[in-house]
């Protein structure tokens, strides 16, 4: 199946652009998103830390050189305490607020039994924050199925300045996930709807780079029939229209030399027929190919007129 060129060229268009916007479409969702994440980031650093500074007294009961003052209720004031702190923490922040202890145990979770969670000594952030530094971390759930932004920051005790315990806020990224899902499909449908309005103009540059090329096409055509009369009728200042000019002038000389071809031929065949000697040419084989009147005569041939 023959493609024009034409068509190669809208085809060609189109897909530079789609792709032009399909890319442009996937980097800005990217940094949208991480714009967005950098930024609630930036936020729950700054709240974890107002946090920690100001519970280092509820941290310091947790210790273990703290149990026999804790011993005395099983600890339950301590706890009960680090509850209502954890839940006013998370009202405050609308995230999610976790204490956990110098040894990795919850303390205390606003949207979970403390008691009923897992040692979280293992987690990346609370390690990091155990050891004394910013621990951030972003992470899928494994029972909702979205993301989380976990930012951890160490507890510094009053005197010892080393680590009491760490207080964690977490911020699920479902919604920035689903602000950029719809930045995605905004862009999908700006690709369709730029390739559709760009279909007109891609079939007119593609006619308009197309047409000289074909006339060209033409040109050739015409010339292999034995028109050395046609020509290409195109002017620019381009590549397109020094090769338009050069098929001109290729044919004008052709047609030149055509002509000064025919002008010897006629003087040679005016020689030939004046000659009194008897002149014939025969091709490989011995087959008589001209032979002048005066041949002819000798030879008892007939001449054909051409």
């Amino acid at each position: 199946m023959r493609i024009s060129i034409r068509w190669k060229l809208l085809a060609t268009y189109l897909y530079i652009v789609g792709l032009a916007v399909a890319l442009l479409g996937g980097y800005l969702a990217r940094r949208l998103r991480a714009d967005f994440v950098s930024e609630l980031r930036t936020t729950l650093e700054r709240e974890t830390s107002l946090i920690a500074s100001a519970e280092t007294a509820l941290f310091e009961a947790f210790l273990p050189d703290r149990e026999a003052q804790r011993s005395r209720d099983g600890g339950q004031a301590a706890r009960r305490r680090a509850d209502k702190q954890c839940r006013l923490a998370a009202r405050s922040t609308q995230a999610r607020v976790t204490f956990i202890g110098v040894d990795g145990v919850v303390l205390a979770d606003s949207k979970a039994k403390a008691s009923a969670m897992e040692n979280h000594a293992g987690r990346p952030e609370i390690a990091a924050a155990l050891e004394g530094s910013l621990g951030v971390e972003e992470r899928p759930s494994a029972t909702l199925g979205y993301s989380f932004l976990y930012v951890a920051v160490p507890v510094l005790g009053n005197t010892s300045k080393a680590p009491v315990g760490v207080v964690r806020l977490a911020l699920s990224l479902a919604q920035v996930d689903r602000l950029v899902g719809g930045v995605a499909r905004a862009s999908a449908i700006t690709v369709v709807a730029l390739l559709l309005l760009a279909v007109p103009l891609g079939v007119f540059w593609s006619r308009r780079l197309s047409a000289p090329l074909e006339r060209m096409v033409a040109l050739t055509r015409e010339v292999a029939d034995g028109n050395l009369n046609a020509k290409v009728h195109w002017h620019s200042t381009d590549e397109v229209g020094e090769l338009a000019a050069g098929l001109n002038n290729m044919t004008g000389r052709l047609r030149e030399t055509y002509a000064e071809l025919e002008e010897q031929n006629r003087m040679f065949e005016t020689v030939l027929a004046r000659l009194q000697a008897g002149v014939i040419i025969a091709d490989e084989k011995g087959k008589l190919t001209l032979a002048n009147g005066a041949a002819a005569s000798m030879l008892g041939l007939e001449l054909q007129s051409a």
